[in-house]
């Protein structure tokens, strides 16, 4: 049987390490993410400009970026999926006690005041006007928990890095919270009610 003494040196080694991992996972991903991008604007380039000889080669390529990209996006969405203890497990989701608290620490909704025409933009630009209810809602959750410097400016990140040092978390682990809080301030905009996320949750498949 574990001691108590010895189960305490466990997570104080294993935690670190998990909370590591996890940031090397979100860091590869969004570079992956930029480096796509990039394939993708030289391939458009250079689609009148075919080469017999690379032609294979380029599909080749092709196939294993699309690959990995479905793995990273498995991984994420498992990730962003896993419950939170600042995320209150109840749909429409919603902030917990805890998280209420981290919001009111880190001033999140000044934050979001301050930054809400940056944010509106990069809704705008990714179409969210057309997505139901629930799209919406983890569309905001995965861009936070993956690129929040798409929603806030770098004082405001460093701000809640400073915070999630101090408090032994990644960044990641605020992500929902976040997206969840841009989700409400978006809805009340544009007059969207919150239970309007269960409308259109997608249906389970049976066990």
């Amino acid at each position: 049987m574990i001691s108590l003494e010895n189960l305490l040196t466990i997570l104080a080694i294993g935690v670190p390490i998990f909370l590591g991992v996890l940031s090397f996972i979100i860091y590869k991903a969004v570079k992956f993410g930029e480096v796509k991008r990039d394939f993708k604007y030289i391939k458009e380039k250079t689609d009148g400009m075919k080469c017999t000889e690379h032609e294979h080669k380029i599909g080749a390529h092709k196939e294993t970026m699309d690959r990995i990209d479905h793995n990273i996006n498995f991984i994420l969405s498992t990730l962003i999926k896993q419950p939170v203890p600042t995320i209150e497990k109840h749909s429409p989701l919603s902030l917990s006690d805890l998280g209420k608290r981290i919001a009111k620490d880190l001033e999140l909704n000044q934050m979001i005041g301050n930054n809400w025409e940056k944010i509106l933009y990069y809704l705008d630009i990714n179409n969210i006007a057309s997505k139901n209810a629930y799209d919406i809602q983890q569309f905001c959750i995965e861009t936070a928990c993956i690129s929040l410097d798409k929603f806030f400016d770098e004082h405001g990140i460093d701000k809640i890095k400073m915070y999630a040092y101090n408090n032994g978390n990644s960044l990641f682990y605020y992500g929902s919270m976040i997206g969840i809080m841009i989700r409400d301030v978006y809805f009340e905009s544009k007059g969207i009610p919150v239970t309007a996320v269960d409308e259109h949750i997608p249906a389970q498949n049976p066990a």
